[in-house]
């Protein structure tokens, strides 16, 4: 088996459980989205508002402990178990302080709200889901500690079952509590929020539960003595977290900005806003899939200084990629009436969100090689240049560009996508020539 062969084989067995976990996860939105969207569109635009500020908060949590996949992978490589012991307590130490700081950071963005420029309507609707949200927070952040983890060492089965476990916990709860199924009341979008939590809050007991029982995690503690932690290994883990979670957050930021300026055009286009970036953030979630499996296994070679194979593996997640991301791209083309309606019956919600997912399509390429560019940048741990890359082609770039072209050339809803296009593509063209640079330093 040459090295294409088997890098070929080697991250597709990786992927296809991260892929399936990453699907999972967005799935607990579509999840909500199509079934709210089908109570009206007022509740599918209030969905779409708190949404767009729960992920901000969320995607810097989840950057936060990403932190620890590359450092195990390459400890892991190593063979150093120890060490892997001391990332992990000082990983679940670091992500404890954070995600306080994020819930009293999110509440505060919560009672913010009414000043946001929303329809009194949707805020009414959306500042009690978005709370039941926040407070999921804390499961979740637990559920991703031990997932990276995991993950770091190779496995990602585990993570994989009990995702999908748990977010057809979540869709039966949303059948429930949104219409008031079984004797219940109907409790609408705020049972879409009471059902995520509850099975984001069973995902993190059942990790917990398999974590003490599994041979895998045998090595491993989950308690641990505050002497353990230690100020080189907290400086290493957030150098590596800080950097993943402000890229992350600066790129959910785009998205959720864009969402806020399209409630400011009307509750129509906030609410096909929502059900583009729900189908959008599906097939990201694939492409990240792929970009998770590849950062562990650069980082599993890095560790090994096997730098022929770590070069033929960039190769092969990038053909892997592409093909994806290119059918993404036609099915988004091809059929997006059919996607769209999904999630609502609402005849003009259906017209503005296939022309908006019509935009969606020209990205697919572009979001799925800056997602990939991350993925193999974060093998390296190298995480604080692509922050920069990030800040400037999301902040500096997509944004502004989006605001004039909807507000002062009249674009409307495309102009706030043009800049989200042009975001993602610039940040595309960054993390690939930091990639390359990257690769022309390894010597074999």
């Amino acid at each position: 088996m040459n090295q294409t062969q088997e890098n070929f084989k080697r991250i597709s067995v990786l992927a296809v459980p991260l892929v399936l976990s990453q699907v999972g996860q967005i799935i607990v939105t579509l999840a909500d989205n199509a079934m709210v969207g089908h109570v009206g569109k007022e509740y599918l635009a209030a969905s779409s508002f708190a949404n767009s500020i729960f992920m901000i908060i969320m995607m810097f949590g989840m950057g936060i402990t990403f932190g620890l996949t590359p450092l195990v992978g390459k400890a892991f490589g190593e063979k150093d178990m120890k060490t892997i012991q001391k990332l992990f307590h000082n990983s679940l130490f670091l992500n404890t302080i954070f995600t306080i700081i994020l819930i009293i950071v999110g509440t505060i963005a919560g009672f913010l709200m009414p000043y946001m420029g929303q329809t009194e309507l949707v805020v009414s609707l959306a500042q009690p889901y978005y709370f039941i949200i926040l407070a999921s927070l804390i499961p979740m952040v637990y559920f991703f500690s031990i997932k990276q983890l995991a993950e770091g060492m190779e496995n990602t089965k585990i993570a994989m079952i009990l995702t999908v476990t748990g977010n057809l916990m979540n869709v039966f709860g949303n059948y429930i509590l949104i219409y008031g199924k079984f004797g219940t009341p109907k409790l609408y979008l705020d049972g879409a929020g009471i059902s995520t939590f509850i099975s984001r809050l069973f995902m993190m007991i059942a990790f917990f539960i398999v974590f003490k029982k599994s041979s895998i995690f045998k090595p491993f503690s989950l308690t641990f003595k505050i002497k353990e932690i230690t100020r080189s290994l907290q400086k290493q883990l957030f150098g590596i977290g800080s950097a993943i979670g402000l890229q992350m957050l600066v790129e959910s930021f785009i998205f959720s900005l864009g969402a806020i300026m399209m409630g400011w055009i009307s509750e129509l286009y906030l609410a096909a806003h929502q059900i583009a970036m729900s189908l959008s953030y599906f097939t990201f979630m694939i492409s990240n899939g792929i970009a998770q499996a590849t950062t562990i296994r650069i980082s599993t070679l890095y560790g090994r200084k096997e730098f022929n194979m770590l070069k033929s593996a960039i190769n092969v997640s990038l053909i892997i990629t592409f093909v994806y991301s290119c059918i993404a791209c036609v099915i988004f083309l091809t059929i997006p009436t059919q996607l769209v309606a999904i999630f609502t019956n609402d005849e003009s919600v259906v017209v503005a969100a296939a022309s908006l997912l019509g935009m969606a399509a020209i990205y697919q390429i572009f979001d799925g090689l800056q997602v990939l560019g991350l993925g193999v940048l974060r093998g390296f741990a190298d995480v604080k240049t692509p922050m920069i890359y990030a800040t400037t082609s999301y902040l500096l770039v997509g944004i502004p560009l989006g605001y004039i072209a909807a507000f002062k050339f009249d674009l409307g809803a495309y102009g706030i996508w043009t800049g989200i296009i042009a975001g993602l593509g610039l940040a595309a063209l960054l993390f690939w020539t930091r990639v390359l640079h990257r690769r022309k330093t390894l010597t074999t």
